[in-house]
This record gives C-alpha cells, sequence and structure tokens, in this order.
C-alpha cells in the first residue's frame, strides 16, 4: 500500500497523520506543510480550488447532506481574496466585489493556510471535510458537535475500531498541553486518513466536479 495521509490544520500549523499498512499510523505536527512520499495520497480538510465569483457546489452539496449542521460547512474564499492575507477589510471588500458576500472573520484567519495550501497542492492532495468522512463513516447521520463530550466519543469509537491503540499512541506521540494542537483537531485528522484510504481505493464520493481557473478542482472527497 503507498502512504496514506490526512491533514488537519492545528493552533501549530498543520497535524498529520500518516499510515502505510500494516504499521500503526504515525502522528506529527509542523508549522509549514510536511513533506509527503512520493506517491501518496493525501486527504486534507482545507480548500483546494477557488471560484472567482460564484458558490462552489462542492459546498453547496455538502451542506444539504448536513441538513441541520450545514454550518460547519464555511464559504471558502474567492480565488481574489487571496491577494489580502493581511488585511480583513481588503479581502472581505475582494470577496463582496466578486460575489456580493463579505468574507467571515472565521473564512479570513484560515487564508494563510490556503494560501500555502494553494502553492503546493498537486494530485496527490485532495479536499475533504471530516463532518462529511465521519457521518458517512459512522452510517450516514450527522454526527454530533465535535467539541461535545458525546460528539468527541462518537469520533474517537471509529477511530478506535478501525486502528485500535493509534489515537492514544497519536496523543502520546504529540504530546499534551503544548498549545500546538487540539483534540478535535487529531481526530479531524483520522477522519481524513479514512477518506484518503478511499480515494487511494477508488470507493471515495466525490461532490462537485468544476475546475478553477488554475486547473484546480473544487471538489470534496468522502
Amino acid at each position: 500500500m503507498s502512504s496514506l495521509i490526512g491533514i488537519d490544520g492545528c493552533p501549530g500549523g498543520w497535524l498529520q497523520v500518516s499510515w502505510a499498512a500494516p504499521a500503526l499510523p504515525v502522528t506529527e505536527v509542523s508549522k509549514t506543510l510536511p513533506k509527503r512520499p512520493i506517491g501518496s495520497t493525501i486527504a486534507i480538510d482545507m480548500p483546494i480550488g477557488l471560484s472567482v465569483s460564484e458558490p462552489r457546489q462542492c459546498d453547496l452539496q455538502g451542506r444539504d447532506l448536513l441538513g441541520a449542521r450545514r454550518s460547519c460547512i464555511f464559504p471558502a474564499p474567492v480565488r481574489g481574496a487571496l491577494q489580502h492575507l493581511n488585511d480583513y477589510p481588503s479581502a472581505s471588500a475582494a470577496s463582496f466585489n466578486a460575489c456580493g458576500k463579505k468574507m467571515s472573520k472565521q473564512t479570513f484567519f484560515l487564508m494563510p493556510k490556503i494560501a500555502e495550501l494553494d502553492q503546493i497542492a498537486d494530485e496527490s492532495f485532495h479536499e475533504a471535510h471530516p463532518e462529511l468522512s465521519f457521518m458517512d463513516w459512522g452510517g450516514g447521520t450527522p454526527f454530533l458537535p465535535k467539541k461535545t463530550a458525546e460528539g468527541k466519543l462518537q469520533r474517537a469509537a471509529l477511530i478506535d475500531s478501525k486502528w485500535p491503540g493509534a489515537r492514544e499512541k497519536a496523543e502520546q506521540d504529540l504530546g499534551k498541553k503544548t498549545g500546538r494542537w487540539q483534540t478535535d483537531d487529531l481526530l479531524d485528522a483520522f477522519a481524513m486518513l479514512w477518506t484518503a484510504e478511499r480515494i487511494a481505493a477508488g470507493t471515495a464520493k466525490i461532490l462537485g466536479s468544476e475546475i478553477d481557473p488554475t486547473g484546480k478542482p473544487m471538489t470534496i472527497s468522502i
């Protein structure tokens, strides 16, 4: 099996879980996107293809699937906003001029990571979303919010059933109370790893089919 990688953004940069069976997954936090083995399949919780003006169809489809929890999928920024990484008023104005909607602070705070990914994303990177992955993995019903104790237990149970001992080992490897990562970052990275395995096997569901002006796909893999 080629290397499978799940990546989620975290306070310290990026939390990556890598897996090459039969070994347990290996976890690390790095300030910038880590180097990846040639031939690896990567699922990452971050927008890749960016629209010029219209809402991305993959986001709309994902929100429809999540129903009452649709707000978990935030609007991806328009491509023109990437020119204003350090200026929220300018980024929001660029968004409004392009699509008629101002940019949320949540989206703006993610812009540096989106721009970093935009510079290196190639065919090995696949955009995914943890809430969609956990929903499909768990049988088709959206999970409880990940910040709740019940939501954490739901997600941890799935991870532990597939990779026994891997989550506990990851917590030990990463170290606790470092301020670089949070529990939900780790859970989400494992959801991305689950999706990466499906992508590599050719069994992933794909939302959207559009291509952005730079040739990057505006899709979400589940």
